[in-house]
This record gives C-alpha cells, structure tokens and sequence, in this order.
C-alpha cells in the first residue's frame, strides 16, 4: 500500500494526488497543514524528506520525495496506465515542459500564492500581483506553443498536463482568465477539468 504525505492545498502534492487518480491507484494519505502547523518538520517526517517539504510517499518501507521524482516512479512502478509517451524524443519533450513549470512557470506563479493564498485582503500588494499575473500570461505563450495540433500538452494526458493543473485550478479560483490571445490553452484547460482525475484530486 502507498502512503501519500501531502498537503491538499500544495500545488505539488496536488499533481501527485492526479497521478494517483489517472491510474486508480489506491493509498493511504497522511495530511499535513504545511502554512500553520509544523507537523512536517518533525523528526519522524524528516527521516522520510530530509527537507521537510511535501509531498513524499511511502512503499513498503522505501521512501520517496519531490513530486516530479514520486510521478516518474509511479510511471515505472505501475505502468499499466501510462502517462509518459512511448517516443524517446517525445519523453524528452515531456521533462523540459515539467522542468520549465517547476522551474519556470511556477515560480513566476509563486508570488500570486503568497499574496491571493496566503495574505489577507487588506494587506496585498496589488502590484506584486499585477507583476505577477503579467509574468504568468507570458509563460502561457509555452503551453500555447505546445498545445499546437495535440489535445493535451504531449498528445495523450501525461504527468506534464497533471504538473499544471494546480496552478490553472488557482487561477480558476482567484477569476483570472486564461487570455484570449491563447485559445489552446483555454481548450486544453476544460479538457482537463472535465476529467475523472480532476474532481478526485481537487483540493481547493
């Protein structure tokens, strides 16, 4: 049996809860809540992820962290629903897109977090947010490109598309649009929300 240690609202635990869906995979979930509380720094979760950070999963007592490690595991440990594509150029296609959206796109979305998420009303700065939103709009100019003549960002759905889908959910949530200047991100979006996966994994 798998044991998730998550945090529902956690953008990276949220793509390996999707993961998990896509291939009906069955698992126990140890919750943390990772802004208020300090569950995820005890000793006993740190000989599970030195760093503290979630998500991690457990396997018959052989530990696993970073959510982009977990779903490439999950991808070879239960391959019978792939979520990877057969091409090896393709596979490579796949990794630079989930690395520019840990690296990248989720950084410039960060911000937006801190201040929609995680600070008050009265105490955001709208021009951080403003900042924000403008840096994320441009990133989509990527997933646009990609989108080109494919339903989901690498043709089938795959752990790229589960990789987004967090931050756009937030989006969803805060009324920001998906600009009109990106039709195929738009049409990728509700593609992936009237999935299964979708509404199991949501955690919002």
């Amino acid at each position: 049996m798998l044991t998730l240690y998550h945090d529902p609202v956690s953008t990276h635990s949220w793509k390996v809860r999707l993961v998990l869906a896509e291939k009906g995979l069955p698992y126990e979930e140890v919750v943390f809540d990772v802004r208020h509380a300090r569950d995820h720094k005890a000793p006993v979760y740190l000989a599970i992820h030195p760093y503290g950070k979630v998500p991690a999963i457990v396997e018959d007592g052989f530990a696993i962290y970073d959510s982009t490690t977990i779903n490439e595991y999950l991808e070879e440990r239960y391959p019978e629903v792939p979520l990877l594509p057969p091409d090896p150029r393709e596979r490579a296609r796949l990794r630079m897109l989930e690395d520019f959206r840990d690296n990248h796109f989720h950084s410039d979305f960060f911000p937006l977090l801190r201040q929609l998420r995680d600070t008050p009303p009265g105490k955001r700065d709208a021009s951080v947010v403003e900042s924000a939103k403008a840096a994320v709009f441009e990133d989509m100019a990527r997933l646009e490109a990609a989108a080109e003549g494919r339903e989901y960002l690498c043709g089938g759905f795959s752990i790229a598309d589960a990789a987004f889908i967090p931050n756009f959910a937030y989006l969803e949530q805060w009324h920001i649009a998906i600009p009109e200047s990106y039709p195929r991100v738009h049409a990728w979006w509700e593609r992936c929300k009237a999935r299964p996966s979708y509404t199991a994994a949501y955690g919002l």
